[in-house]
Parts: C-alpha cells; structure tokens; sequence
C-alpha cells in the first residue's frame, strides 16, 4: 500500500504565515519580499538542523558502491545509555539483502540471513546488485526499534517462602506449635523434607486461621499488567467437614508509611476439599508498578460436624503471579 499524500496549504493560509514563528519548532517563516532572504534562511536551517540530529542518530548510509556507513548515536539498553561512535566504508554483500544491526553491547553486525534475535538494534536493509546499489536500496529499520509493542512473559511463578515470609496476622512469627486463629509450621525433617502450613483443628466448631506476607512487585514488572495470587491448599483429618469450607485473600497496596488503601482482591473466597487444589485470585493491577509492596492476608474457614475428630485447613504453597517484561 502507497503512503498516503498529505493535502498542502492553500495559497493564502501558506501566505498567512509570512513572518510567523511556528510555535513547534521555533523557526521564523521567511517574510515575503524579505531582503536579503538568505539569512532567514541559514536561521531556519540552523534550528532544522539541530531537529534532524535525532532522527539522524544511527542512520545507515551509502558511502561507496559496495559499502556503508553508520552515523553516530546513542541506544538504551536496560535502562543504561549505549553509544556507537560511527564507522564508515563497511563492507556489503553483493547480490543479497544486507541485514544491519547493532548488538547490544553496540557492536555493528550485518549478515545475509535476517535480523539476530531482539537482543540487537535493527538499523536497515540493504539490497545490493552486482556490485553497486543505489540510495533508494537502503530501508530504514530504526523504526523497529523505536515504535514497538512491549512483549511480556504473561503470569511469571515467584513462590512466597512458607516459612521465611509467611507470618501471623498479628506480625508476629508462625512456629511448630500453632494457636487459635494461627497457623503452624508441620515440616517432615530429614529424610522426608516437606513443609505445609496446617490451621488449628476444628472439632464440632468453625475455626478462622489467618496468615498474611509482604511481597514487593520485581523490577521486571509490566506496570498495570495482570497480577494474581495462587495458593494450593485442603482441609485434612478424619473429622466430618461441614458446610463452611472456604479459603480467602485480601490484598493491600502498601505506601512508604505503612499505610493501605482498600482491598485489591477481586475474586471471592473458593471452597476448599479434601485433596490439595490450587485456588488463583485476581488482583485489581490498574494502579500497580515494579516495586510496589503488597500485603497479603490469607484466611481459612474450616467447620466440622462430628465434634470428636480433628478437621485442619492445609497450605502447600503460595506463589505470587505477575507479568514480566521480556528484556527484565
């Protein structure tokens, strides 16, 4: 598809502008009848020319019938400033498309194969014939590089220690031994190795056990971008589960003071069974960067019926899901 003309001014709205100064650039239009035009001229060019280094930076051009060169400039490679100082007379393929980049540390690169992977900077293509081509051979792919969708990996895994980050509601630390309202640690040693958070047992009665850990969004983060809460868990023991079953999360943005805003879970509480299951919850993202720290608070609500045997909620992992930037 041919790009599209742009309709020029008229005559009297280009007239109209004898004298001004347009406002995006700052150049003076030349008066009409201006005498000697010249020096406007240089004026303007100079304030152009200074527009154009940007653009300029990094542009391949035809120096010679099978060669290149590459202006000077500057990219950004993971928030760092990389520097290409120029080169000229580099060589070309004849008969082939020339692929030119730049490799992330700003080595120059060109093969006939295609641009490298996303790690480089695409600058152009250049079809040469039989020893020679032309200006109009030379396609301009900075573009590539400078207007480009951010690709995400979607829902990257980072699991929340169980006994390392997970604590009581209160702050205080989760141990071997456990409360009312408190989960505790049930670890299965050397030569079994397992770790779950259990909730006290329930025995003819409904028992509420809360945890909650503090888990800032890493520097790889896609600001907005999904952010979910996985926590596998089941109610165990050989007490009759009554119909209060159910595992819940709130989830709070967390300022520099310590303070919190209103509740970003937006999936209600699941129902809890007798075999581990994992249970996602969505959390509202639209207000949420890198580094922003969450507080997390998760609650089991376990009921038993029979009122002898023991009936306790279990937690097998938790695992903070989030999308992350491709290049972090």
């Amino acid at each position: 598809m041919a790009n599209p003309v742009e309709a020029a001014l008229t005559t009297d709205a280009a007239n109209a502008l004898s004298g001004t100064t347009d406002p995006a650039t700052g150049a003076v239009y030349n008066t009409i009848g201006q005498s000697p035009y010249y020096t406007a001229a240089y004026q303007k060019e100079a304030i152009w020319n200074r527009i154009l280094a940007l653009p300029n930076a990094l542009r391949v051009v035809k120096d010679g019938e099978t060669t290149f060169g590459v202006m000077a400039g500057t990219f950004c490679r993971h928030g760092q400033a990389v520097a290409y100082a120029g080169s000229t007379g580099n060589a070309l393929t004849s008969n082939a498309t020339n692929y030119i980049s730049l490799s992330e540390a700003g080595a120059l690169q060109v093969n006939t194969t295609g641009f490298p992977d996303a790690s480089h900077v695409p600058l152009a293509a250049v079809t040469v014939g039989a020893g020679s081509y032309l200006h109009s051979n030379i396609a301009d792919c900075r573009g590539r590089a400078m207007f480009h969708v951010v690709r995400q990996r979607e829902l990257q895994p980072l699991p929340i220690s169980l006994t390392a980050q997970c604590r009581n509601a209160d702050g205080t630390a989760l141990d071997a031994t456990g409360a009312a309202t408190r989960f505790k640690t049930v670890c299965g040693g050397w030569g079994s190795g397992t770790v779950v958070l259990q909730g006290q047992s329930a025995q003819g009665s409904t028992q509420t056990d809360t945890l909650g850990f503090v888990q800032a969004l890493p520097p790889g983060y896609v600001a907005g971008a999904d952010v979910k809460i996985n926590v596998q868990a089941k109610y165990a023991g050989s007490g009759t589960a009554g119909a209060v079953k159910t595992l819940d999360i709130e989830c709070y943005k967390l300022t520099a003071a310590g303070a919190v805003g209103a509740d970003l879970c937006a999936t209600a509480a699941v129902t809890l069974t007798s075999t581990f299951a994992d249970a996602t919850f969505t959390i509202t993202a639209a207000d949420l960067a890198a580094g922003d720290r969450l507080m997390v608070l998760v609650q089991t609500a376990l009921q038993e019926d029979g009122g002898a045997s023991a009936l306790y909620a279990q937690i097998g992992s938790i695992t903070l899901q989030y999308d992350r930037a491709m290049d972090a």
